[in-house]
């Protein structure tokens, strides 16, 4: 088995399911190779998806890149595929984006939706679910302003960013 340190990754690697990858514990107590099914076990919600830091597809890891939803509507409902992604909206009127309640979308807690606004219509953030906000403001300021959305409980939501 060849030992590679997981920094050391290029852009596109392909490495075998039992390549070993160096890791340091924690509290700089010393280190301990691992294979690249110990570490998607270990990191299940990193591992599932293109949404995680890194994307486990058989043996090949992904670097992160962010995924984009662009939306062009005055109105948009999130949808489970917008976790860990960013969702652009562009529009010159006003946009709503809606959070759907977890009995429509079952987000889970932790998940995080990053949002940007990309036209002049301004974003509003709307949910029947909590939106829990720095002085309860639930819209982004202006044309190129962004913020994100991390559920904390169930239907209910952290928004912080740019907001108005």
């Amino acid at each position: 088995m060849a030992s590679k340190r997981i920094f050391d990754l290029t852009a596109d690697p392909t490495p075998a399911e039992d390549s070993l990858f160096e890791t340091s514990l924690v509290g700089g107590t010393g280190s301990r190779k691992v294979t690249l099914a110990e570490l998607a076990a270990f990191f299940p919600e990193i591992f599932k998806s293109a949404t995680g830091i890194f994307n486990f597809k058989g043996t090949k890891i992904e670097g992160a890149v962010v995924t984009i939803n662009p939306q062009i509507e005055t109105t948009y409902e999130l949808v489970i595929e917008d976790s860990g992604i960013l969702v652009t909206l562009d529009n010159a009127a006003a946009i709503v984006l809606t959070i759907p309640d977890n009995g429509t979308v079952a987000f889970q807690i932790g998940d995080r939706i990053e949002i940007a606004q990309l036209g002049a219509g301004q974003v509003t953030i709307a949910s029947t679910a909590t939106i829990n906000s720095k002085d309860g403001l639930v819209a982004l300021t202006a044309q190129f302003s962004g913020a994100t959305l991390t559920q904390t409980k169930v239907d209910e939501w952290l928004l912080v960013g740019d907001l108005a």
